[in-house]
């Protein structure tokens, strides 16, 4: 019926129109700002070599650096876009762990932005709205 049309005229939208890309040293960083849009960036666009990011403990966006090797100011800055788009965002101090995408798995029968890690590092960052809109591209 024109429900079920409705329903695939939207999902063939372009993901990217759907939420912010940010861009340093030439890789990009999409970020997911539903638990579906965290899913479909996890699980069907990242590579299993990819860097995976969330803040620790609390809702908020995955991110992804499109990368398998980049700098220690790449990585920075994808924990501060991380942090922003958390709970944590008026905090100070937000814990951000970081694994690649291979050891990011979703629980059979999880909710849509449920995941489970391993091998993570975490780094500790402070949002700043006014460096994020710098980042935007």
């Amino acid at each position: 019926g024109r429900g079920q049309l409705r329903r695939e005229r939207r999902s063939a939208l372009p993901w990217e129109r759907h939420q912010p890309i940010y861009q340093s040293h030439r890789h990009g960083r999409p970020v997911g700002r539903n638990s579906r849009q965290n899913d479909e960036l996890t699980f069907k666009i990242a590579r299993p070599g990819y860097t995976w990011l969330h803040a620790k403990d609390m809702p908020g966006s995955h991110v992804i650096i499109m990368a398998e090797s980049y700098g220690e100011a790449t990585l920075e800055q994808a924990a501060l876009i991380c942090a922003y788009y958390s709970k944590g965002r008026m905090g100070a101090n937000v814990s951000v762990d970081y694994t690649q995408r291979r050891f990011v798995k979703k629980p059979n029968g999880a909710k849509p932005g449920m995941v489970i890690y391993t091998k993570q590092k975490t780094l500790t960052v402070t949002p700043n709205a006014t460096l994020i809109e710098t980042l935007r591209v």
